[in-house]
């Protein structure tokens, strides 16, 4: 992700912080907008947040680049990149 965020050019951009890679649409974010987004989380409710999170990365990672994400031993392909 680091390579990516390096070679854009303003005219990749859509809107502020949303990219498109293929068909693929990318949101660059930081940890203070995670760490505001989880304050209003109840603690409670962490678990199945980040089950659903897992859940969409998963999907992601298979449609971007074709690794099943949910098999450890495919995860040095898409963990190492």
């Amino acid at each position: 992700m680091l390579d990516i965020y390096k070679r854009m050019m303003i005219q990749d951009w859509r809107f502020p912080g949303e990219y498109y890679c293929g068909i693929s649409r990318i949101a660059f974010v930081n940890v203070e907008l995670i760490n505001i987004l989880t304050q209003h989380v109840p603690n409670e409710k962490w678990h199945q947040a980040g089950e659903k999170m897992g859940d969409a990365l998963k999907v992601s990672i298979q449609s971007t680049i074709g690794v099943d994400a949910s098999k450890q031993e495919n995860w040095p392909q898409f963990l190492n990149a």
